[in-house]
């Protein structure tokens, strides 16, 4: 019988979590998300959201969804952030500080690489280091999670920290930080596309 207890408490420590994100909008239809799949939600008809109004020109129309985390299996679910740390710290650099004319010139390095005042550069870090890491490939190719655009809709701000960096009033950007659970990426699951782009396409 002890043995018994003791396999079935091995398997219980063993046990993960299985996690489950849905996509729930306004009204509160749930949606599920797969992994690495992009997922396509119908947010109405323009002329059918403006219809009531006196005036639609021009009418902005707003939609807001929340993401749900959830746990389908009855044992413990842990949650790791991609970029460890303080969460009132800006995550780390995604293109290297220490840029040449020639990396500018040929695209390879999107500019500006750091801002002096950033609390992501080597000058606000505690060892003087820059936070850019060369080995970690991933992030800085696909992930960028410091150059990916940010906006918050209801912000917490006072009449003085309107624009601050870590939370600023939209059309400014926010920026992330480090210890979220949840990230805006640069480009796509399978680094085919970006969904940003740094270039001027149409060479306006």
């Amino acid at each position: 019988m002890q043995n018994q207890l003791d396999l079935f408490a091995e398997i219980l420590s063993n046990a993960q979590g299985e996690l489950v994100t849905t996509l729930v909008d306004d009204q509160g239809n749930t949606i599920n998300l797969r992994r690495n799949a992009v997922t396509k939600v119908f947010a109405g008809f323009y002329s059918q959201e403006v219809n009531g109004l006196d005036d639609p020109r021009g009418a902005v129309i707003t939609k807001t969804y929340f993401i749900n985390i959830g746990n389908r299996e009855q044992t413990v679910l842990q949650l790791l952030s991609r970029v460890t740390g303080n969460r009132s710290r800006m995550v780390n650099q995604s293109e290297n500080p220490r840029w040449t004319t020639a990396d500018a010139n040929n695209g390879s390095t999107i500019l500006p690489a750091t801002y002096s005042w950033l609390d992501n550069s080597s000058i606000n870090q505690t060892n003087g280091r820059a936070t850019y890491r060369a080995d970690d490939v991933d992030y800085n190719t696909v992930r960028k999670y410091d150059l990916t655009p940010l906006l918050l809709t209801n912000p917490s701000v006072t009449s003085t920290t309107k624009y601050g960096q870590t939370v600023s009033l939209a059309p400014f950007q926010s920026t992330q930080n480090k210890n979220q659970f949840i990230y805006s990426r640069f480009s796509d699951v399978s680094a085919d596309a970006n969904f940003y782009s740094y270039l001027n396409v149409n060479n306006d």
